[in-house]
C-alpha cells in the first residue's frame, strides 16, 4: 500500500528552491562579471559603438540564465526543462527589480524579449544539466 508522506514532499520542495536560489545567485554573479568583462572592454577600445550596449547587456543576461538554469538542474539531477525556466524566470525578474529600482527603467518590450530570452536558456541550459553525466568511479 501506498501512503502519502507529507514530510518528504516539503523537503523536495525546500531542496528545489534551495537548488533554485543557488543556481540562480551563481548565474547573477556570471552575469555581473559578464557585464563587468564588457564594460572593461567598451573602456579598453573606444571605439564599439553605443548601439553596442543593449545586444551586450542581452548576451551577459543569457549567460547568466544559461549557468543558472545548469547549476540548479546539476545539483537536483531532475525535471531540467522546469527548473531551468524557474531559474531563469527568477534571474529575470531580479534583473527586472534591479533595473526598475536603480535606473528607473520601465518595463518595455525589450525587457519582455531579455526574459524569454532569459526562460529560453535556463531551460537549454537545465536540459543540458539533467542530460549530463556523473563522474562516477
Amino acid at each position: 500500500m501506498l501512503s502519502y508522506d507529507k514530510n518528504s514532499d516539503t523537503q523536495g520542495i525546500g531542496r528545489s528552491m534551495k537548488s533554485i536560489v543557488l543556481g540562480t545567485a551563481i548565474g547573477g554573479i556570471v552575469c555581473m562579471l559578464c557585464l563587468v568583462l564588457f564594460a572593461i572592454l567598451f573602456v579598453i577600445s573606444k571605439g564599439i559603438p553605443q548601439t553596442m550596449v543593449q545586444p551586450l547587456i542581452l548576451v551577459a543576461c543569457a549567460v547568466g540564465a544559461f549557468i543558472g538554469g545548469y547549476i540548479t538542474v546539476r545539483i537536483l539531477r531532475t525535471k531540467g526543462l522546469l527548473f531551468g525556466i524557474l531559474s531563469g524566470l527568477l534571474l529575470f525578474v531580479i534583473v527586472c527589480l534591479v533595473s526598475v529600482i536603480a535606473i528607473r527603467t520601465p518595463f518595455s518590450t525589450h525587457a519582455l524579449i531579455k526574459g524569454i530570452l532569459m526562460m529560453l536558456m535556463g531551460a537549454i541550459g537545465g536540459i543540458i544539466g539533467v542530460n549530463k553525466r556523473s563522474k562516477r568511479k
